[in-house]
């Protein structure tokens, strides 16, 4: 039976876990073709990919000049208008394909929305759904922890291994690769940080060549000046506000601020407040904020400085402070 792999994502950019995955593939899972499909616009996220479409695509195009035609680039969702629907995408491969033929490639991240998707229920009639992860690898251990949504249409679940009640089934696998993310890359990349492990050399080389991910440099911010303005702005509203300075230490950021709000809608207003004022002061958006949506715990990165908002009860469960005990407590 010829297998297709469609790997969908925004690409942005490119990074060797992407490759390592696609290699996989290719050498220990019998695909015949493996189809990469970057995304023009994610409808489950509110913020646009960093890169241009075009530059995401010639990215792909360089990370995977090496496999000799063993790949097909789909650019089609690149050019609808419009959110990216994996629904119609699929559509289109039906008419050639037969579903069983199919696999609709993911990270466990976006496996775990997959109940949020247009048409999911339908999608999983269209498609077999392969879920990569690398280390650290934890495969789902019972049906209840698949997403709602779809426990009801799994009729066996058995060490990684789902069957459908569509006939189409949901399988597990871990990549051996280190752990690494765009987000990651993007953020190595604005702060000058070596990233030669974690991309292409091409990849690299036109990243810089055509200023991609344009450098923050320690003249443009004084991430110092930075803590302390954020950590003015929490103080005012929030509770038990805390800074590290953590610059001396093997981390991916050189400082920190933790704070509490007494309501998960207080955590997105301080959040929204922080991102206006970096805004209008120092010119800057943050390079990734996650959890504002929910409120429970919101972060922004804005690369050498990473700013944690709780939900007062939820701080409590994790104890981030004890990460940073090696750390300079700032005075603020």
């Amino acid at each position: 039976m010829n297998k297709v792999a469609l790997f969908g994502g925004t690409f942005d950019p490119v990074h060797r876990g992407h490759t390592a995955c696609v290699q996989h593939l290719l050498e220990k899972m019998d695909f015949s073709e493996v189809v990469l499909i970057p995304a023009g616009k994610n409808p489950l996220k509110s913020e646009q990919p960093a890169a241009p479409a075009e530059d995401r695509l010639k990215m792909i195009h360089l990370a995977v000049s090496d496999f000799d035609g063993l790949i097909q680039i789909d650019d089609e969702e690149i050019k609808r208008d419009g959110p990216s629907y994996t629904y119609e995408t699929l559509k289109r491969y039906l008419e050639k394909h037969d579903p069983a033929e199919l696999y609709l490639v993911m990270g466990m991240d976006v496996f775990e929305e997959l109940d949020q998707w247009k048409n999911y229920e339908k999608i999983l009639e269209m498609t077999n759904i392969l879920v990569v992860s690398r280390p650290p690898f934890r495969r789902p251990f019972g049906i209840e922890e698949l997403p709602v949504g779809i426990q009801p249409l799994i009729h066996t679940y058995e060490k990684g291994f789902a069957l459908l009640k569509s006939d189409r089934t949901i399988e597990f696998v871990r990549i051996d690769t280190d752990d690494v993310s765009s987000t990651q890359v993007r953020k190595k990349l604005k702060t000058g940080k070596n990233i030669d492990a974690m991309i292409n050399m091409e990849v690299e080389k036109y990243i810089i060549e055509h200023e991609v991910y344009p450098r923050i440099s320690p003249g443009q911010v004084d991430f110092v000046e930075l803590t302390h303005f954020v950590a003015d702005i929490l103080k005012e509203r929030a509770m038990n506000c805390a800074a590290y300075d953590l610059s001396g230490l093997d981390k991916l950021y050189d400082y920190t601020i933790v704070a509490s709000a007494t309501s998960t809608k207080q955590a997105q207003s301080l959040a929204s407040r922080i991102k206006d004022a970096v805004k209008e002061e120092y010119g800057i958006a943050p390079f990734a904020e996650e959890g504002r949506e929910e409120g429970k715990w919101v972060i922004l990165d804005y690369g050498a400085l990473i700013v944690h908002i709780f939900y007062d009860f939820v701080r409590q469960e994790y104890h981030l402070e004890q990460l940073w005990s090696d750390g300079k407590r700032l005075k603020i």
